[in-house]
């Protein structure tokens, strides 16, 4: 579900007492371009949709796994816009392992869902949440970036939400976004909706669209490794203008804080660079990979 102002292009009404829901979308978008990609090149994507649904019709949002308890996403994500009030923990399931929704394998038990403090239902600033999983679940886990970096190159979004092609996707798919002008200068309907721990990427083309929120903004690393710098929370169409995205590094402190409570950690993403750089082809071999 990606947000459009106080809007959304998904329509999700949700039924607390019965666990339904009803889906509409628009038709005729063409988004997202991204190509299939097998799940041990994003081992840390997991799956958001409405239990009684299945994971491909009920499809919510994607999130990633950053500890070995600890799921990262968009705040909105929980939301049911018909009354803008919680979903129910019941209403939803979570799974991972799997490249196509429709063999999703390993579902997630939830103990608890953290929205920030802060986030208020309908706009893009502290759009983030921590899902406190009950399951154990297995690295690689996505690195979330500390600082900024020099390397202006593509970053990727990866997600199984709506393409040019049909509402959601079976398949994971991936695409590269470049980086634009972080506070979307040009795109005039922008103008007060961004904040200093939001930011744009993209500039029309491949980009993320109703299903992909909660998703990373990431750089590749070698062995199914990546460094997170943006969490997928927003924009005004698919594929036409850039994407928003919630800060990660505005909001690395707050997620390490959450976390220190069961006694868990953030990854160094330094360190997971140099992990990474030992995954060539002879180092798999060697098994120092």
């Amino acid at each position: 579900m990606k947000i459009h102002r106080a809007h959304q292009f998904f329509c999700f009404c949700i039924l607390a007492l019965t666990g339904q829901m009803a889906l509409s979308a628009p038709q005729g978008i063409e988004v997202y371009r991204g190509v299939p990609i097998p799940s041990e090149q994003a081992p840390w994507q997991v799956a958001i949709h409405v239990a009684n649904l299945g994971p491909v019709a009920g499809l919510l949002c994607g999130g990633t796994v950053i500890a070995p308890h600890w799921i990262l996403t968009a705040a909105h994500c929980f939301w049911d816009p018909s009354t803008q009030q919680r979903i129910p923990n019941d209403v939803l399931s979570m799974s991972t392992g799997a490249a196509k929704l429709s063999s999703a394998r390993k579902y997630i038990e939830v103990l608890e869902v953290i929205p920030h403090e802060k986030y208020r239902y309908g706009i893009w600033d502290n759009d983030i949440a921590l899902v406190h999983t009950k399951t154990s679940l297995s690295p690689p886990f996505m690195a979330l970036a500390a600082a900024e970096e020099n390397d202006r190159s593509p970053l990727s979004v990866v997600g199984w939400g709506m393409t040019e092609r049909s509402s959601v996707s079976n398949e994971l798919l991936k695409a590269k976004v470049p980086q634009t002008p972080p506070d979307c200068a040009g795109v005039a309907a922008y103008d007060g909706m961004l904040t200093i721990r939001t930011f744009c990427a993209g500039a029309g083309g491949a980009d993320t669209c109703h299903g992909d929120s909660g998703g990373p903004l990431y750089r590749p690393l070698g062995g199914g490794r990546g460094i997170q710098f943006g969490v997928t929370v927003g924009g005004l169409s698919c594929g036409k203008v850039p994407g928003v995205y919630a800060k990660v590094i505005a909001q690395r402190a707050w997620v390490a804080q959450q976390l220190a409570k069961t006694g868990e950690t953030l990854l160094d993403p330094d360190r997971e660079r140099a992990e990474a750089s030992r995954c060539t082809p002879a180092g798999i071999r060697a098994a120092t990979c």
